[in-house]
């Protein structure tokens, strides 16, 4: 949880950066004709990487669902560690093309839907322990 944590507030970091900083599409900063191909190309990058942190999750997750992994064993750590790191990370990486959009000096309606993204993803994501019980159990 801490991990997921840590990774939503720099989002929040990311953000304040895309807002505030020379470049980061405030109305002073923003370039004249920003390259709407970059903002095209990281939207369908951002669509992939989105929807491979969801594909991978039932992948990563579904033997705790079905009974077959716990946390308490080695195999099924190992699984939440590195099943939760890799969503994190794909989730993540949305803010980022959106911070990249920023400071392109693309204008906020362009990069915003990027941060709201993000947030979608890594609340889908988040680690709560009722979805790593076997349903059975619940």
């Amino acid at each position: 949880m801490f991990i997921w944590v840590a990774l939503v507030m720099a989002v929040f970091v990311y953000g304040f950066v895309a807002t505030w900083f020379p470049g980061g599409g405030g109305e002073s900063a923003r370039a004249s004709d920003p390259d709407s191909s970059l903002a095209t190309t990281l939207a369908v990058v951002a669509a992939c990487v989105s929807g491979v942190s969801l594909m991978l999750r039932p992948i990563f997750f579904g033997g705790f669902q079905k009974g077959t992994l716990t946390l308490d064993s080695p195999a099924g750590a190992r699984r939440f560690i590195t099943g939760n790191i890799v969503c994190f990370a794909l989730s993540e990486s949305v803010a980022i093309f959106g911070l990249i959009l920023a400071l392109s000096g693309h204008p906020r309606e362009d990069w915003l839907v990027f941060f709201a993204a993000t947030f979608i993803l890594m609340m889908i994501h988040i680690p709560l322990a009722g979805r790593f019980e076997a349903k059975e159990r619940r």
